[in-house]
């Protein structure tokens, strides 16, 4: 049960990322807002990637600590958590190309 639990997850988080990413590309068209709401709304949306990136990775580790996996899936699901990193930063890139924008 705890297996389905975390593929679960895996598919909730997966679904999650790109409206992640729809949100930071309608808040890069904004033009109307405060730079406080922008500041807030990226990080809100960077952290929100953090955390899904941290909530794969310990579904994953569950995963392949409950059950037996060969190892190169182990390998595979290593490599999707660590591709979810280059996302991080490119919404933290974003960021300070949009507060060099339009921030104080």
């Amino acid at each position: 049960m705890s297996t389905d639990v975390a593929l679960t997850m895996l598919q909730l988080q997966a679904l999650a990322i790109p409206p992640v990413t729809i949100l930071l590309k309608m808040l890069r068209r904004s033009d109307n807002l405060p730079w406080a709401t922008r500041k807030a709304s990226f990080l809100s949306a960077i952290a929100s990637i953090g955390l899904f990136v941290a909530g794969a990775a310990g579904a994953i580790v569950h995963l392949v600590s409950t059950t037996s996996f060969s190892p190169v899936l182990q390998l595979t699901f290593g490599i999707t958590v660590l591709a979810l990193l280059p996302f991080l930063f490119v919404a933290a890139v974003l960021y300070r190309d949009h507060r060099a924008n339009f921030g104080p």
